[in-house]
């Protein structure tokens, strides 16, 4: 279990063909993201986009957003805001709608976004451009998606700028379930012979 399944499930189960944009920081995450999806779905195309792609790889990306034939896609807060898939996306938010919106590691939007990597502050303005594109579709609005930002590290503060920033439309719904982790233990012998050492590992 954990926050991971919480954000791939409404991936996997999505009953149409809107999008579910899953944002993590790293491009490791995003493609740990992928083998996980991809145990799930084995027959589904790739869904981790970063700069590592070919550029017929990054086009075939946005050609899949555009046409409806992406349901999931890892990527980081750079693609998204200011980079390779701000139109398709857009197009998708207009012409289809998106399912979901997802933020992993999402304390990172204050910790990190304040002096590196800023793109981070940048996703709550780009989330309500894409509300609004969905809002505004022709000849009827796409319903607008829900958004899920997850952490194991929420503090009070994080909890109320987050609130702030991604709160509205609303309603704004706080779900937790902290679960000790064990710890690490460390062992400690004077200096042994190698046998004796062998033994007690």
């Amino acid at each position: 279990s954990g926050k991971t399944l919480a954000m791939l499930a409404p991936a996997l189960h999505s009953a149409d063909d809107k999008l579910a944009l899953v944002i993590v920081p790293t491009v490791a995450l995003a493609q740990h993201m992928e083998e996980r999806y991809l145990r799930q779905s084995p027959d589904s195309d790739p869904c981790a986009f970063h700069a590592e792609l070919s550029t017929p790889e990054k086009d075939a990306f946005r050609h899949r957003i555009r046409t409806g034939e992406q349901p999931v896609i890892f990527t980081n807060p750079q693609n998204v805001v200011n980079g390779q898939l701000t139109q398709a996306l857009t197009d998708a938010a207009e012409t289809r709608g998106i399912g979901l919106f997802v933020i992993d590691e999402t304390h990172i939007v204050l910790s990190w976004g304040e002096t590196f990597r800023q793109e981070f502050r940048l996703l709550a303005g780009f989330r309500t451009h894409l509300l609004r594109t969905m809002a505004a579709a022709e000849p009827r609005p796409h319903e607008p998606f829900k958004t899920i930002l997850a952490s194991a590290t929420i503090t009070e503060e994080t909890h109320r700028i987050l609130r702030m920033l991604f709160g509205k439309p609303g309603p704004f719904r706080h779900v937790a379930a902290p679960v000790a982790r064990p710890e690490p233990s460390f062992w400690i012998a004077g200096s042994l012979p190698a046998d004796q050492r062998k033994e007690l590992l």
